[in-house]
């Protein structure tokens, strides 16, 4: 991650996917190469959108890890992670799981201001810098970003919060405004959504990886509108006008603490509005507390 580069650089440097359990519970039994490394690791970061779950009962916790493997992060700290769903962390098993991991020394980066209040109430110190994602957006660069609509638009769906009606009303509203509407593949089961749609024949589709997406903002001149919320953010990063689609807490938790341009998914004539006149992109970075949390760990040129 090229935001962590002061931090990461000249130091070696292993990941792991929270999704995926790093050893089994037989293979925390005895030393190994890989559990070792994980206890004696100078630093821990994580890293997730969604990461911190107001439960870890459950079938799909996001980050599996459970009493056993907990000890592998233990002094882990926190990178522009933010809360999946809107209630507060209530059982105690999960507060005991994030207390007994996340560093009680070392301050917190979050996505938003809600979810830093959600780490103080267990007890940890942590501070809104936003999604890393989200720190090279500097006034300087909003202001590179084109203010009207440009002549074509990129579309997004999401696979998991899907809702057939809003977004053929959206992709219709798209397909009158612009003059083509192509669509990038973010998800594994977008496509089948799509398909399911029956819009295929209405779109153009982007070959459905990141550098491909990179390549075609770099050459095209287009806006995003779309539900994927890190595909807009990444759209503005390469200089297009983005006006992001909300499908759930994350974008307006983001739209409230960072200023992002968005818009509820039902309401297809406000985006209309927005699509049609001219959009300011003034992403609202708070560089202090990011340059402080930063000095936790090494020296932030002012």
């Amino acid at each position: 991650m090229t935001e962590l580069a002061p931090i990461l650089r000249g130091n070696f440097l292993a990941r792991f996917s929270t999704h995926s359990p790093v050893l089994h519970g037989h293979q925390m039994l005895l030393s190994n190469g890989m559990r070792d490394f994980c206890l004696k690791a100078n630093l821990k970061f994580l890293g997730g959108t969604n990461l911190i779950k107001s439960t870890l009962i459950s079938k799909k916790p996001g980050w599996n890890i459970n009493p056993v493997s907990a000890p592998l992060y233990r002094g882990a700290v926190t990178v522009g992670c933010g809360v999946g769903g809107s209630g507060p962390i209530r059982d105690p098993y999960t507060k005991w799981i994030y207390r007994s991991v996340l560093s009680p020394s070392i301050v917190h980066s979050t996505r938003d201001q809600r979810t830093a209040e959600v780490l103080q109430a267990l007890g940890v110190r942590a501070v809104n810098t936003g999604c890393p994602t989200t720190w090279t957006l500097t006034a300087e660069h909003c202001a590179k970003i084109p203010l009207a609509r440009a002549p074509r638009v990129v579309f997004t769906v999401t696979d998991y919060a899907q809702n057939r009606d809003h977004d053929l009303a959206i992709l219709d509203a798209l397909r009158d405004m612009y003059e083509e509407t192509f669509v990038w593949i973010q998800g594994s089961r977008d496509f089948q959504y799509l398909s399911e749609l029956d819009v295929l024949d209405r779109v153009t589709l982007i070959e459905p990886s990141l550098s491909a997406y990179r390549d075609f903002l770099a050459m095209e001149d287009v806006d995003y509108v779309g539900t994927r919320l890190h595909a807009g953010i990444f759209a503005m990063r390469h200089g297009r006008r983005a006006i992001i689609v909300a499908v759930d807490h994350r974008a307006l938790d983001m739209q409230e603490t960072h200023n992002l341009n968005v818009v509820p998914r039902g309401d297809v004539s406000e985006l209309r509005r927005m699509v049609e006149q001219d959009v300011v992109t003034d992403v609202r970075i708070n560089r202090v507390a990011i340059d402080d949390w930063m000095k936790q760990f090494v020296s932030v040129d002012a």
